[in-house]
């Protein structure tokens, strides 16, 4: 019973250094800028800006990298870090700005507006 065992251990260990390696690759951004109305000075503060990685496969939802929101001038810094699987995909950072800046003409607008 016991040398069932211990090969039983031997034959799992020998397979797990046969195994191959599990990688991913991680990679660290950082955005900054500033956003403006052209229709409403007033409405270029608190704006919400999210970094994301994006996940192309079908059964994955991208990934929240890092938030913020802008100051009363409009300016924001965002940062984040990523990771996606095997070696030879990297993260594909990008940029999301919700905002109510009406169009020209508009009384009222909520946008999301996806930057690559």
């Amino acid at each position: 019973m016991i040398s069932r065992i211990l090969e039983l251990l031997t034959f799992f260990t020998i397979s797990l250094l046969f195994l191959p390696r599990i990688e991913a690759v991680t990679k660290c951004v950082r955005a900054h800028g500033q956003v403006h109305c052209a229709t409403d000075v007033f409405r270029h503060e608190k704006v919400k800006i999210s970094l994301y990685d994006h996940d192309s496969l079908p059964w994955e939802s991208d990934d929240l990298m890092g938030r913020t929101y802008s100051d009363d001038e409009g300016r924001f810094m965002v940062e984040g870090c990523g990771d996606d699987f095997g070696p030879w995909n990297e993260p594909d950072p990008y940029i999301v700005v919700e905002h109510r800046c009406p169009l020209q003409g508009h009384t009222v607008a909520i946008t999301r507006r996806k930057t690559m």
